[in-house]
């Protein structure tokens, strides 16, 4: 179905061709794979030649927009014998399904390791690679400089390896990275099969029956106004009980990035279906013969 394609496109694309979808910027050209490591280091250190001051990460406040923060780190970085080992392919787990990541790590010696990665926000998404450089041996910073920014403004990413896997925090999100509107890089990273919150948000919501009379009211609809809308968007829910005591359940669901792809459902237990959405023109569905709106209804506290 169009939506489905529409999401299932957008990631072949960032694995692909390592877009941003919903931005102008471009990948950090300013990275260069073939530039020695000797070479890289001397750029990176040159006119730093003061005495570094100690710090204890553990102290920072690592939140977007605390630059002076990510400074700290960034002015630790050295040289490190036995450090982690980073390399591997890191899924972004326990999130959505659509605000899935994967980074790739390669390249591992003394100073640091090489980096790329895909991420997606819903609908939109973005590319990032470079080269990270250790500040002691499980954590390793990458220094984003902007070509393509409104205030050009040198932005950080933290690598640290942890029991649980790789975590990432990064100084900004979105186009302050290069990245799509609402991109983020931020999460827990983990090797093989990502845990996704919402894998089974479809079967928690809806018997097998009620999944099927959604199906026989929207026909080919079904798909991509429905059932992609749950599992891939946001599905908000709320207890009701209706004036001749039936209860039910009214969902919300939306997704973000997807203007018109949203729809409103009453879903009594005695099996009555109530359904509104503009997605395709659809307007209202229900399986009870001659209902032309909802029943009344209160929402229960």
């Amino acid at each position: 179905m169009k939506m489905r394609r529409i999401i299932y496109a957008v990631f072949s694309l960032v694995i692909v061709f390592g877009i941003s979808g919903c931005s102008n910027a471009k990948k950090n050209d300013s990275y260069d794979t073939e530039t020695p490591t000797e070479k890289r280091t001397e750029e990176r250190t040159e006119g730093r030649t003061e005495e570094k001051e100690s710090v204890d990460i553990t102290t920072l406040n690592l939140e977007y927009g605390n630059l002076e923060e990510f400074k700290k780190i960034y002015n630790q970085i050295q040289s490190v014998d036995q450090a982690e080992n980073f390399v591997a392919t890191w899924n972004r787990t326990d999130v959505q399904n659509c605000m899935s990541a994967q980074i790739i790590v390669s390249n591992q010696d003394g100073e640091g390791f090489d980096f790329s990665g895909d991420f997606l926000y819903y609908s939109h998404s973005g590319y990032l690679a470079g080269r990270a450089y250790f500040v002691s041996p499980d954590m390793a910073i990458f220094e984003y400089q902007p070509e393509y920014s409104e205030n050009d403004i040198t932005q950080y990413v933290v690598f640290e390896r942890t029991e649980e896997g790789l975590n990432v925090i990064a100084s900004d999100c979105s186009g302050a990275l290069g990245l799509g509107a609402s991109v983020s890089v931020d999460g827990t990273y983990i090797e093989g099969e990502p845990v996704y919150t919402n894998a089974t948000v479809l079967e928690d919501n809806f018997t097998a029956d009620e999944q099927e009379n959604m199906k026989s009211m929207l026909g080919d609809d079904y798909d991509e106004c429905f059932k992609d809308v749950v599992e891939y968007g946001i599905l908000e829910s709320s207890e009701c009980t209706l004036e001749d005591g039936t209860k039910a359940v009214f969902y919300e669901g939306f997704m973000p990035t997807m203007g018109g792809y949203a729809f409103e459902l009453l879903k009594c237990e005695n099996g009555e279906l109530y359904f509104y959405s503009e997605a395709e023109e659809i307007g209202w569905k229900t399986n009870v013969s001659g209902a032309i709106d909802y029943p009344a209804y209160e929402v229960e506290e």
